[in-house]
């Protein structure tokens, strides 16, 4: 039988809230771990309504770690997330919550590094954004995300800016400054404790602006950061 940490591959899930058929649970157990999906992760992970107990899901958390990785899949990266904020203490006991916490390191360090907009169906957005917004909102609900993503903010959104970090700096102003800080004056999450500081200093925003303006590609780049900058009151 396959073993991860110090964890066997289940025989069975024990499905605690009655939520799953007896098939689809059989179906999952009847593949590889390599042939594991989407959806496969999210039935075991699952939001309060999970799969099995630890014992039985705790297996396939660092193959659901992998499949992130190579899928970037956030639908199953949330999952993980979730499962793992509530079975912290064991994770942590197991030796098996630092997986995470180098995969969401690894990941948000590769992101806030990189910096590119890019053109979909669906509208303009900054690559990898879903990763870095998902991680910032479950920054703000959990101390233990935020203490994750806060250090990496503060490394690479931080001044004196860059253009790669002018532009974060203006988009979470954008997303978060103007929308949660405002409603949640009390939250002393790490990264909104470092726009509280910044989002009235106009002569910060003023070089940041100034970056992103002078640096922008083409004209649809260009109409982006208008509206966002106007987002912003500037």
């Amino acid at each position: 039988m396959k073993k991860n940490s110090c964890y066997l591959r289940p025989n069975k899930f024990s499905d605690p809230e009655k939520d799953f058929s007896e098939k689809e649970l059989l179906q999952i157990l009847g593949k590889k771990d390599k042939d594991l999906t989407t959806h496969d992760f999210m039935c075991i992970f699952q939001t309060i309504l999970h799969a099995g107990t630890y014992e039985e899901c705790v297996y396939f958390f660092p193959i659901g770690i992998k499949f992130f990785e190579a899928k970037k899949d956030i639908d199953v990266l949330d999952s993980l997330i979730e499962w793992a904020l509530e079975n912290e203490i064991r994770l942590r006991e197991d030796k098996i919550w630092q997986e995470l916490e180098s995969c969401l390191l690894e990941e948000l360090r590769a992101s806030f590094s990189d910096f590119s907009l890019e053109k979909t169906s669906g509208g303009i957005y900054p690559k990898n954004y879903d990763l870095i917004s998902l991680l910032a909102e479950k920054s703000i609900k959990n101390r233990q995300i935020d203490q994750i993503f806060s250090p990496v903010f503060k490394q690479f959104v931080r001044p004196p800016f860059s253009y790669g970090s002018a532009c974060w700096f203006f988009i979470f102003l954008k997303d978060f400054y103007y929308v949660q800080l405002k409603t949640d004056l009390q939250n002393d999450c790490g990264f909104l404790s470092m726009l509280r500081s910044w989002g009235d200093d106009d002569e910060l925003q003023k070089s940041a602006e100034n970056l992103i303006l002078t640096n922008a590609g083409c004209n649809w780049e260009l109409e982006y950061w208008v509206d966002v900058l106007y987002r912003c009151g500037r």
